[in-house]
């Protein structure tokens, strides 16, 4: 019933729109005659006229002095052609609005032409939009997502091979996490639950050197943790029932690339850079920056109702793109066309996925952006120009 509905509602639209389109378009058809041609001439030449009126009274009204016994004469004629100046710029405004239309005869006949000819423009419109959104579905996945598809997949490091597997603890709403001597966490504010034998401070940049990374991924204002008596613990807690954490263990000589939003807390001897990739994935993607993590040390991210593991060596794995949370940088990946074209139209799953064929990849249970709350219509232009510049840096 709901399908229903919304598809009469969709037809009554554009219904209404195809009448609008079809007035506008016969209007302008109308003002194209050979009849308002010639009137229009006619005006302009008129107005021509006007103009030179005005250009011949402007230079009177400079060239004559300021000075001497005909000063108060000249500023007298000054404010005469002034006068004259004005009147005819009113001449102009007026035959201007003749021009563009604004008299009757011209909406006498964009009426009787309305009569005419509007359901048959409508109707020719309707059908334009209509078929419009199904032409180019089809021209889009199976001419130009046919041929992305088909293009060599890439890798954001290729100097090492794929990770085989890494360290990541089971994903909950708590997460409790040991510190030893000289280890430093810097989590970001609101996720601590409890902690024990810990001191802590602030600590209001995460990298120093990527001031933009460490800010829009919300690394700043960090509290740092440390162990007092050489070793403590802290539990990690979601500020949201959906969020669940996990802890990543970094091997060494490895490398992920992470969704900085999805990160809250790191450990020391983590470093980050960043690489820029203007091959055809990442432009299509709207990623052409990937943030990547490494060194030695650990990683807590969270993610929407569980985060998993996989392991991408043995069969080329299709991921929704929301859903994917990170993957080793040494991995291949590509874009690939959604399952089924019939989905895509219908607007229940985006054109691509992503398709990682060797190496190790993080997935969140569901995507955020089915998460979240209803939105206004101001609210989702605004965040649908933050995420678009932040998915072109890799957040």
């Amino acid at each position: 019933m709901k399908i229903i509905t919304s598809f009469i509602k969709k037809i009554i639209l554009l219904a209404i729109s195809s009448l609008a389109a079809a007035f506008v378009v016969i209007a302008l058809n109308t003002t194209t005659t050979t009849v308002n041609k010639e009137r229009n001439e006619q005006i302009q030449i008129i107005i021509d006229k006007l103009y030179k009126q005005i250009v011949f009274l402007d230079n009177n009204i400079k060239n004559r002095p300021e000075k001497g016994w005909k000063k108060y004469w000249n500023e007298y004629k000054n404010y005469q052609d002034r006068l004259k100046i004005f009147a005819l710029k009113a001449e102009i405004e007026s035959a201007n609005a003749q021009k563009l239309g604004a008299d009757p005869e011209f909406w006498d006949a964009v009426i009787k032409n309305c009569r005419k000819d509007i359901f048959l423009y409508a109707f020719y419109i309707f059908v334009l939009l209509a078929l419009s959104p199904l032409l180019v579905s089809l021209m889009t996945y199976f001419v130009i997502a046919r041929f992305v598809e088909k293009s060599a997949p890439i890798a954001a490091l290729k100097k090492a091979p794929a990770t085989q597997s890494i360290d990541m603890t089971k994903a909950q709403a708590a997460l409790t996490t040991h510190l030893s001597g000289n280890e430093h966490l810097y989590l970001r504010g609101g996720w601590k639950g409890a902690t024990c034998n810990l001191q802590a401070q602030t600590r209001f940049m995460w990298q120093w050197q990527a001031p933009l990374i460490t800010f829009a991924a919300d690394l700043f204002e960090l509290v740092d943790f440390s162990a007092e008596n050489s070793e403590g613990d802290i539990t990690i807690t979601a500020p949201e029932p959906d969020y669940y954490i996990a802890e990543i263990a970094l091997p060494s000589n490895s490398a992920i690339v992470i969704r900085p939003r999805h990160l809250i807390g790191i450990t020391d001897g983590i470093k980050i850079k960043t690489v820029w990739n203007l091959r055809l994935h990442n432009i299509l993607a709207g990623r052409v920056r990937q943030v990547i993590l490494y060194g030695n040390g650990r990683v807590f991210i969270y993610g929407t109702q569980g985060i998993t593991e996989n392991n991408a060596v043995k069969n080329n794995y299709k991921i929704e793109a929301a859903r994917l949370l990170g993957y080793d940088a040494h991995a291949s990946y590509s874009l690939c066309r959604t399952e089924t074209w019939w989905h895509y139209f219908r607007k229940e799953a985006a054109l691509f996925d992503i398709k990682i064929e060797k190496g190790i990849f993080l997935t969140q249970t569901i995507s955020y952006t089915y998460s979240k709350t209803k939105q206004n219509a101001i609210e989702k232009c605004v965040n649908f120009v933050l995420n678009g510049i932040g998915s072109f840096l890799g957040l």
